[in-house]
């Protein structure tokens, strides 16, 4: 039995095996993960990482992983990497926003006392 009949001869057994005897072999298909989707255009993001976002923030790197641990920033870690896109960072930024007359309410009574007060009552 020649070279070229034993490998025609294994190709058949394995598409039998397969139930694909006789069909010509398609090209495989990529497999999308059910998380990804199709439309996600990746080209779109700009990506920052730790310290530009803590920069861009106004905060220190400790802080900003603080608020990804918390779940209060999304971030991407990429093999050792970790990645912020910039569009969530603003979002992040107006979610914060405080609003007009709300302030004051947060800030602690004794805070507003001056030492003055403090001696007298």
């Amino acid at each position: 039995m020649g070279r070229s009949t034993r490998s025609a001869d294994l190709r058949a057994a394995a598409g039998s095996v397969a139930g694909t005897e006789g069909a010509a072999r398609q090209p495989s298909q990529r497999t999308r993960h059910p998380l990804v989707s199709a439309s996600v255009n990746t080209a779109d993001i700009t990506w920052l990482n730790t310290a530009e976002a803590a920069k861009r923030l106004g905060i220190t790197p400790r802080t900003l992983y603080r608020f990804i641990d918390e779940g209060q920033l999304p971030a991407y870690r990429f093999g050792r990497v970790i990645r912020l896109k910039e569009s969530e960072v603003a979002e992040f930024i107006e979610r914060c926003r405080i609003t007009p007359g709300t302030l004051e309410a947060t800030a602690p009574a004794e805070a507003a006392r001056t030492p003055s007060d403090a001696a007298a009552g």
